[in-house]
């Protein structure tokens, strides 16, 4: 199940950064909504290919469940922390900042809500790969 307090922190960080380029960005943005809607789809679409690709490798390689689990979360999260200085940095004087840094603000929420919606079915996948191993006691 989704938490709500993940919702209302992700909701919180787009409003400053959103609040943050307003101040420093005097351009006009336009930006479609049909536009916006293909960025969703493709981060959305990126997200869950990446995901299903880190999981079938490092599961089709016999890592152990809890670093399947690990290594699929680890290597598909970006930070907004990271993202937003790098564009800053090398976009600083493109007046279209703002709609550049679109698919990371995408991405962010997208991520999150992904990691919540597929965390139950991992953690039973991943019991159900450690029933019967040493492993379990461990957890």
């Amino acid at each position: 199940s989704l938490s709500l307090s993940h919702c209302h922190v992700t909701h919180t960080h787009i409003i400053f950064l959103l609040h943050l380029f307003a101040l420093g960005q005097s351009a006009e943005v336009d930006l479609e909504p049909r536009s916006l809607s293909m960025v969703v789809l493709c981060v959305v679409a990126s997200q869950c290919a990446l995901l299903g690709l880190v999981f079938f490798l490092t599961a089709g390689l016999r890592f152990p469940a809890d670093d399947v689990v690990c290594a699929m979360y680890c290597s598909t999260h970006k930070s907004l922390t990271l993202g937003i200085p790098m564009l800053k940095i090398v976009f600083a004087t493109h007046p279209a900042l703002s709609v550049i840094s679109v698919p990371l603000l995408v991405y962010h929420p997208v991520q999150i809500l992904l990691g919540g919606v597929l965390a139950p079915t991992l953690r039973k996948w991943m019991l159900g790969r450690l029933t019967g191993s040493k492993e379990v006691s461990e957890i």
